[in-house]
């Protein structure tokens, strides 16, 4: 019983991994310093902001937030200095439909302070996820000491984003989101996955140079880095996963254009 629990583990990991899109996102860098998280959430005074795309039941979407990283973090008794903004590789989104998912640029959603980076949502809804889900961002803000945030929050910024999903459809449906240039000119797979020491990253690429590969664990830790040249057509690269413990990782493969995300599965029964 306990082995197949083990495998069901393992397998439902697996698919989660394989359903992931390999997608990323590019920051907006033209807006202002002024804006740290673009769109700011919704108030009914305020047009334009928040999610102003609807996702259908059905078809793909992608949203894209653009944060922009301060040096300075406003708090009730003043500003504060800050280092970075870290947000959890998986779950930060709060209340995000069950087939939606997320990925961030940088890719381990550690937005050092005086950077731009992205954070992307995308999924395909079902027809029981139809409705409306308000969405949220966890954080923790790194300072003279680590303080915990939920964002929006009526304290610091007030609003909502509201995510709507509506019947397969509707007017008005969202199905293309703000493409990185990596994320469309490179296709990855992963051979085999799960695997248990070696695996091969077969990257058929329609771009030409030099791009960093490199491995996160789920907490975003870089445990691997390494640069590769990439020619246009088939391309390999050779991993070893022997010291890495059972479980998911997600990999990049980046230059200065953008960066390609993906998650796989190391499993050794």
């Amino acid at each position: 019983m306990k082995k197949l629990f083990t495998l069901f583990f393992f397998f439902t990991a697996f698919a989660s991994a394989v359903l992931q899109a390999q997608t990323s996102c590019v920051p907006d860098v033209t807006l202002p310093d002024t804006i740290v998280i673009n769109p700011v959430p919704f108030v009914p005074e305020a047009p334009g902001s928040g999610i102003p795309d609807t996702a259908c039941a059905g078809l793909y979407y992608e949203f894209v937030f653009t944060l922009h990283t301060p040096a300075t973090f406003t708090t009730p008794f003043g500003p504060v200095p800050l280092n970075s903004i870290d947000l959890a590789t998986e779950g930060a989104v709060l209340n995000l439909p069950a087939s939606f998912d997320y990925v961030c640029n940088p890719p381990n959603c550690v937005f050092l302070k005086d950077s731009v980076g992205c954070l992307i949502l995308f999924g395909t809804a079902t027809d029981a996820e139809v409705g409306v889900y308000d969405l949220g961002l966890s954080a923790v803000v790194r300072s003279v000491i680590d303080i915990p945030i939920t964002f929006p929050d009526a304290n610091l910024v007030p609003g909502n984003y509201f995510l709507h999903v509506k019947p397969a459809g509707s007017a008005n449906c969202t199905t293309v989101g703000i493409q990185d240039p990596v994320a469309q000119g490179l296709d990855v797979a992963v051979i085999p996955n799960p695997f248990s020491d070696w695996a091969v990253f077969e990257v058929s690429s329609k771009l030409n140079g030099q791009f960093e590969f490199a491995v996160y664990d789920m907490l975003g830790h870089r445990l691997h880095k390494e640069l590769t040249t990439l020619h246009e057509g088939d391309n390999s690269i050779r991993f070893d996963g022997s010291a890495l413990a059972n479980g998911m990782y997600m990999y990049s493969i980046s230059n200065e254009s953008g960066v390609l995300s993906g998650k796989f599965l190391i499993n050794r029964r």
